[in-house]
């Protein structure tokens, strides 16, 4: 109905009032009843908006009856305080009013609290088998305008940001937590943290004022079953009929306990109607009975309820902060609030996770039956396909003081909690899969007394996981982060030092180097096979494992094997930017060697899957033939010597710098003729054009940066997308020199990142002519006399690059074919170390799988039925 908006007073909760969720909920209302059921922050995120209480009131409901068989569902019912789900995420969000309320450490105050509210024993609602007798009033609804939007408009952040909240969201890092070492990503993300306990994670954008009178009874544990059940078989009834039939139940030998009739706006007039026995039930001698004024007539009912004109917050709703974010800062904001909550309410709250990103190929590179378990110096190490912990594989590893799991992808079922032994506990993978069904959120219990033991260092964790310690103390892990709470209840980011990182890996070299020819056999087949999802992942799998490496320093802290690691480094960072080679029709012939190849990872296979432990002498006589099989093949996939690439590609690298620069200056003499002349060209002319293109592509400090960076006119758009091409080619030329050096790891690595993890493109020699020839024809239609000159340089100078261009295109070609031939030359020296016998064959095996895949994969196509019945 409609309210008038003059306003008898003010509420002390306001519209844009900021509270932080972590921090849960207490049994309450607003203005009335227990009083408000969060405190609001001292630092303001969002500007607040007064709630004025209409001078008119709401009609009264008829009684309400609802059944509940906990406290949970009781609270869920009696307060009507809603969490918006979070903004761009797809499936089901759900907070419930009780999970927020009755988080384990504030359960007995809540308790204790809801108690008091109700009347009854904290013992009797504990029980459960509830009923709650409830008359409502709505009387006025308040909206926060942006929450109705959407979105902040353009033009208005200072009306609904506080000059505070824009500057704390200003001090966060804006870079994507991925990048960067590994010390710096968790001091961000502790940051964020620090951010929703400071300034909240969502604000009160919805109030409803009104009131609600209720009462709870408990029922006969014995009965309540039969009562409800009853009840349904009534349904639908009419309020007041429902009213007359319930109150045939509220006797003794139905209900165990009364609880007093109450006002969330906590009304002093219901006392007075109390004390003259408006609800005193003679007939089932109860104090007070809710239904009992209905039982006459409608008007008998809600005639006492006139006298109740208070009114509190009896609904609110609460919008998360990140939706008005801009989208750097509102991703991490996200990322970061998931985890904490996942980590403060577990499985009470259910989030929708990521969708699967995980991408299987049928063929050699798929066995997950082949998992390998042996011991290790220091404890147990366990590395395979997919890796998933269930009760079998509990069974296989035994005691140890360290337990490694290296694999392509682990699997933490939900159904029930998998208990692994080991005082430290290792993942490395390039995918754990902890997304259960029903989005929960499996447990996973160590050993150990301490939760800093357990590292999980993985490209992708799907869903969350829940670590629970020897002693009772829980972590959350969540997308490759561990999330825990401190002694006043606040959430920590934990750091993965790069020390203890880096020791990590320098326990599992052999194993590590099979990862990545696993990743690499992954891309081959899915290049040949031409699965561009699957690619993608291979190549997403590669760049995560160059940037481990990068980030942890292993070359610098493990110096006796640098050799190895920058030559894994290299290796990933060259297959996630290039990919694979395959040259198809390549002359490889089905001979023995591929036979024997299959029958020695027949064998393996065998080794695996046996019942017995394998003594180390049956794989150490394994590894020297894995070996033999895998140096016989690397002739038969290699592209020709070419000595000079590095060499070739610098000079050509230097050309066209030098061709940059001469068009740079044929373009500022072009405007400078067409200024001193006095021609005032349009938008779309080539050369503003040209130089908007060049400002962006080539970052040219002295170009201003033009507005026009887009033109409808085809052949314009296709010469300036050409333009970034080229870019491209020319980055990519630099990463091939920095990889082809013996001294260049810096370099290498600061390409990568200008590369942002894009891989390589291709631009045929014909490309670059027809970018030239655009240009060119664009510039020569101009037909003013006066810039004849000037044009013809312009042209010229963008002719002599599009030529040095196109040299440099083939050059990198040659490039990866030089780099393909040594990582496959070299493999046998650089990535084959001393190590323990199980790792070794693991590494073996992978990598042979790789060359059996890439020589199929560079076969006639007529030969690849013959190829196939030799891959295992």
């Amino acid at each position: 109905m409609n309210m008038k908006t003059v306003a008898d007073r003010a509420f002390t909760l306001q519209l844009g009032d900021s509270l932080d969720l972590l921090a849960g909920l207490h049994p309450g209302w607003a203005g009335g009843l227990g009083g408000a059921p969060f405190a609001v922050l001292e630092h303001r995120a969002f500007r607040s908006f007064a709630c004025l209480a209409p001078l008119e009131r709401g009609a009264w409901s008829a009684p309400e009856i609802s059944f509940h068989d906990d406290a949970a569902s009781l609270i869920d019912n009696l307060f009507d305080y809603q969490v918006q789900p979070l903004a761009g995420h797809e499936g089901r969000f759900e907070a419930p009013v009780s999970s927020l309320m009755l988080r384990q450490e504030q359960r007995p105050a809540a308790l204790a609290a809801l108690s008091r509210l109700l009347g009854l024993p904290i013992g009797v609602i504990e029980r459960g088998g509830l009923v709650l007798l409830r008359c409502r009033r709505e009387d006025a609804v308040h909206r926060y305008e942006v929450a109705e939007n959407g979105s902040i408009p353009h033009g208005m952040l200072e009306r609904y940001w506080t000059c505070e909240g824009r500057y704390a969201v200003g001090r966060l890092c804006a870079l994507e937590p991925q990048r960067g070492a590994l010390a710096s990503r968790q001091h961000d993300l502790q940051r964020y943290a620090d951010h929703l306990h400071r300034y909240g994670t969502h604000f009160v954008s919805h109030v409803a004022l009104g009131d609600q009178v209720y009462q709870v009874i408990a029922c006969h544990a014995k009965r309540y079953g039969l009562l409800k059940a009853l009840w349904r078989q009534m349904a639908p009834l009419d309020p007041l009929q429902a009213a007359v039939a319930f109150n045939t139940y509220m006797g003794r030998e139905w209900m165990a306990g009364y609880g007093r009739i109450a006002s969330a706006a906590a009304d002093p007039a219901l006392s007075s109607l109390k004390e003259v026995g408006v609800w005193h039930d003679a007939a089932h001698e109860v104090k007070e009975n809710l239904l009992l004024p209905w039982l006459e007539s409608a008007e008998q009912g809600v005639s006492p309820l006139h006298a109740c004109t208070q009114n509190a917050v009896v609904g609110m709703r609460l919008t998360q902060h990140s939706p008005y974010m801009d989208e750097r800062h509102a991703g991490i904001w996200e990322r970061t609030f998931q985890g904490a909550l996942i980590q403060q309410y577990g499985d009470s709250i259910r989030m929708p996770f990521p969708a699967r990103t995980y991408t299987a190929i049928s063929g050699p590179v798929s066995q997950d039956d082949e998992m390998l378990v042996c011991a290790t110096p220091d404890g147990v190490l366990a590395c395979g396909d997919t890796i998933r912990l269930d009760a079998a594989f509990q069974a296989r590893l035994g005691k140890a003081d360290t337990l490694y799991l290296l694999a392509r992808r682990i699997v933490v079922p939900a159904e029930g909690a998998v208990a692994l032994p080991g005082t430290r506990i290792i993942w490395l993978a390039f995918e754990v899969d902890a997304a259960g069904t029903d989005d929960c959120v499996p447990a996973v219990s160590l050993a150990s007394a301490s939760l800093d033991d357990f590292l999980c260092l993985a490209a992708r964790v799907r869903g969350a996981i829940r670590l629970v310690a020897a002693d009772g103390r829980q972590r959350t892990l969540f997308e490759d982060l561990q999330f825990d709470t401190d002694a006043q209840g606040l959430i920590l980011v934990k750091p993965v030092t790069q020390v203890y990182a880096a020791a990590v890996l320098a326990a599992v070299r052999a194993p590590l180097a099979g990862l990545l020819a696993d990743a690499e056999a992954r891309l081959v087949q899915s290049v040949a096979v031409h699965r561009t999802e699957a690619e993608q992942a291979a190549r997403l799998d590669l760049n995560w494992l160059a940037g481990l490496l990068h980030d942890t320093h292993i070359a610098a802290i493990d110096e006796t094997h640098r050799p190895f690691w920058e030559s894994m480094q290299r290796r990933a960072c060259f297959l996630a930017a290039f990919g694979p080679f395959l040259d198809r029709g390549h002359d490889v012939t089905v001979n023995a060697t591929m036979r024997v190849a299959s029958g020695l990872l027949q064998r393996q296979r065998a080794l695996a899957q046996g019942a017995e432990p394998v003594a180390d002498a049956a794989y150490e006589s394994l590894i020297q033939a894995l070996r033999h099989a895998s140096e016989a093949l690397v002739p038969r996939v290699l592209a020709k010597r070419t000595d000079s690439a590095e060499l070739l590609l610098s000079h050509c690298l230097r050309q066209v710098g030098v061709a940059r620069e001469r068009t740079k200056q044929a373009l500022r003499h072009y405007q400078q003729q067409a200024q001193a002349w006095g021609i005032i060209h349009a938008p779309w002319e080539p050369a503003s054009f040209l130089r908007d293109v060049l400002a962006w592509h080539w970052r040219v400090p002295s170009i201003p940066e033009g507005a026009c960076r887009q033109t409808a006119h085809p052949g314009l758009a296709k010469a300036a997308s050409l333009l970034g091409d080229a870019e491209q080619i020319r980055v990519q030329a630099r990463l091939l020199v920095a990889l082809l050096g013996h001294e260049a790891h810096v370099g290498m690595d600061a390409v990568r990142d200008e590369l942002g993890g894009s891989h390589a493109i291709a631009m045929p020699v014909h490309a670059w002519e027809t970018m030239s020839s655009i240009w060119s024809t664009w510039l020569d239609e101009q037909g003013d006399h006066r810039l004849s000159a000037a044009a013809l340089s312009l042209s010229d100078a963008f002719q002599a690059f599009a030529k040095a261009g196109a040299r440099l295109s083939a050059l990198v070609r040659m490039a990866r074919h030089e780099l393909h031939r040594r990582y496959r030359e070299n493999w046998h020296v650089a990535l084959d170390i001393p190590d323990a016998a199980t790792g070794r064959v693991y590494q073996y095996v992978r990598y042979l799988r790789l060359q059996l895949i890439e020589a199929q994969s560079t076969l006639p196509r007529e030969m690849h039925e013959v190829a196939s019945d030799m891959l295992p």
